[in-house]
């Protein structure tokens, strides 16, 4: 787990440090070289990273997994989409790409509630 968050966030730096370069030289466009695609890339990849790391104790622990409500499987399912639906609207601007991205962060935020409420529910019944 460990290895794969550094992997992560190694890949989305790099492309933010290469987004950077290419906002110096280039104004903004839509292209697949802009710097603003560039940032929403690493932008996804960052948002994928944060399901990973919410999502893998859900599955490694059956206590957990009982817990999990079904409803939050299907945001989860929702929240690995969006970054790649994010990817693909870019070339309709990078307003598009942020807003899905936006609702993938939210949907992600409810997944982690959803994960406290879990690890709650579990204190409770070994009390």
């Amino acid at each position: 787990m460990i290895a794969c968050v550094m992997l992560f966030t190694l890949a989305s730096a790099i492309l933010s440090a290469y987004a950077y370069d290419l906002a110096i030289q280039e104004p903004k466009d839509t292209g697949w070289d802009s710097p603003e695609f560039y940032s929403t890339v690493s932008n996804a990849l960052m948002q994928l990273l944060g399901l990973y790391v919410t999502i893998l104790p859900v599955l490694r622990h059956k206590d957990l997994q009982s817990s999990y409500n079904r409803w939050s499987w299907g945001l989860a399912g929702l929240s690995f989409i969006a970054p790649f639906i994010a990817i693909g609207y870019f070339r309709r601007g990078p307003d598009a790409s942020q807003i899905v991205l936006f609702v993938g962060s939210a949907i992600q935020s409810t997944i982690i509630l959803q994960l406290i409420w879990a690890l709650d529910n579990i204190e409770r019944k070994r009390k």
